[in-house]
């Protein structure tokens, strides 16, 4: 029998399911997008987040920033960005198109 300790870090693989994260993705709104890019950038409270919102606007918006947010999108939906392709992202309807773009592909 295995026993946990309180304080271990748990590894937990990471499933690969393309198909059913596309199935999800290709059903999902730009709104429930946004509103899942808020609760990771945690700027909900300071910025009012739309399609035509332009990244680089945000007041904290930082390379620090950027990277979490890339992490986030794979995390979330499965998909790996460059930093090639999100420079030429400028607002979050062109991040959500680039994810679905991904996402469908």
């Amino acid at each position: 029998m295995h026993h946990i300790r309180p304080n271990s870090i748990m590894f937990v693989p990471r499933l690969n399911l393309p198909s059913f994260t596309a199935l999800l993705f290709s059903n999902m709104t730009i709104s429930a997008f946004i509103a899942s890019i808020e609760q990771e950038l945690q700027e909900a409270d300071h910025c009012v987040f739309t399609p035509e919102t332009v990244l680089r606007d945000l007041p904290n918006w930082s390379s620090m920033l950027a990277l979490l947010l890339i992490a986030s999108i794979d995390e979330l939906y499965g998909v790996p960005i460059s930093a090639s392709n999100f420079a030429s992202v400028r607002s979050l309807n062109d991040l959500f198109l680039l994810v679905k773009g991904h996402q469908i592909a």
